[in-house]
């Protein structure tokens, strides 16, 4: 019967370790510029919908607007009758320290930091998951 209840808690235990997230983003509030216009350059509305990977915002376009989300790659879809266009900005991800999304990998990344010279050397000089252009200006061009 103990038996049976230590195969259970350590199963239990295992999962609850691995499924665990190592951290979570950090949300910015991108100030974000969008110009419509169309192929001859012609200032034009539109409604356009701003896409991250970790929020979506709905804006009626040439305007200026706060968008919140991690530090990533942002997409513009816009439509203005039978006209569409999109574009983005494809963010620099210059620290993707963490191996796996896991309780293990940030342990793994903690122990390889901690041991090895190299990783304390990087530590001192690694300022995370900053985002270094807080404001984008993206142009759409509707055809």
């Amino acid at each position: 019967m103990y038996k049976n209840n230590f195969k259970v808690t350590f199963a239990l235990v295992i999962i609850t370790f691995l499924s665990s997230c190592a951290s979570t983003p950090e949300i910015y509030n991108m100030r974000i510029k969008i110009n419509t216009v169309d192929v001859n350059n012609n200032p034009l509305d539109a409604i356009c919908t701003i896409f991250s990977s970790s929020n979506k915002k709905d804006i009626i376009a040439p305007t200026q607007t706060t968008f919140a989300t991690e530090c990533s790659s942002l997409n513009v879809v816009c439509k203005s009758g039978d006209l569409k266009g999109q574009n983005g900005h494809i963010e620099d991800t210059k620290s993707s320290n963490t191996i796996v999304n896991t309780g293990i990998g940030f342990i793994f990344n903690r122990a390889i930091d901690a041991v090895t010279p190299m990783g304390q050397l990087l530590n001192i000089f690694n300022d995370g998951d900053r985002c270094d252009n807080l404001r984008h200006e993206i142009k759409v061009v509707l055809e």
